[in-house]
């Protein structure tokens, strides 16, 4: 059987390798890409700056779409103006409106994905997104996104000592969502400073937190899969085995295209 081909998108950050000056660099997080190869597919990595002609080369080849974690999205994708300000000066994950320069918007990565996006969605192909992913989609749909979420006593962000907080999540029970994990509720991993504020027409939310924020999006659609998730799921496997069924219905849907793909 041929093996799914994903296509996944790295971040460009400056970085200090081997005590050298930071440098340049493509980055991405090998929990998607050892998860995606655990599961039988082949990701390919697809980079800011490259041409939509190129793009067009990949889809060729490709199976399907894994919009993954990263920094913020420019405000002007949804045509806001920015509030937040990101500065050298900024330690750790900073503060409301006051940001490290590693979040900042990179505006090539904001585009390659858009693109990557419409024309996946345009085919057809199947689309997970997570974090920095589900945003995209709401944006790309047409949707808009709180810079800075409002304080409504949820703790959706990474603390500055590193903790991760966990918050339930409650699930519509006519979602896809809900027929994949067959839970009402399930714990997600918070470390976003960002949230969908207006819900992009087409999508519906499938999961919320207390404070009624969207932790999950997913197409209107019985017959195409796109589906996006706030928290990190590729990351929460052992304690959260249920999410795992999220990422075997994208696989098993890139596999059905793959074959069709073949035949």
């Amino acid at each position: 059987m041929m093996q799914p081909v994903i296509l996944i998108s790295a971040a460009r950050q400056r970085l200090a390798i081997n005590h050298s000056a930071t440098l340049a660099m493509n980055v991405l997080n090998c929990s998607f890409t050892e998860l995606l190869i655990s599961l039988g597919c082949v990701p390919l990595i697809v980079v800011p700056g490259m041409s939509i002609d190129a793009l067009q080369r990949l889809f060729s080849i490709s199976d399907g779409l894994l919009l993954g974690s990263g920094q913020d999205l420019c405000p002007s994708t949804y045509g806001e103006d920015p509030e937040v300000n990101y500065s050298a000066q900024v330690s750790g994950i900073g503060e409301p409106y006051k940001r490290p320069l590693m979040l900042s918007p990179d505006k090539d990565r904001d585009a390659l994905e858009l693109a990557l996006y419409r024309q996946a969605r345009s085919l057809r192909l199947p689309i997970l997104g997570v974090c920095r992913g589900m945003q995209l989609i709401n944006v790309a749909e047409g949707g808009t996104l709180h810079q800075e979420i409002p304080d409504r006593g949820i703790d959706h962000c990474i603390d500055p000592d590193g903790w991760i907080n966990y918050h339930p999540v409650e699930v519509d029970p006519q979602s896809r969502l809900y027929r994949l994990i067959d839970k009402r509720t399930f714990n997600v991993s918070s470390v976003h400073h960002q949230a969908i504020k207006r819900l992009a027409p087409g999508l519906k939310a499938s999961a919320t937190a207390a404070d009624g924020l969207v932790e999950a999006v997913e197409l209107d659609s019985r017959e195409h899969f796109v589906m996006g998730l706030q928290g990190h799921i590729e990351k929460t496997l052992n304690n959260h085995p249920e999410h795992l069924q999220i990422w075997k219905e994208f696989v098993s849907e890139t596999a059905r295209r793959s074959r069709q793909n073949v035949n």
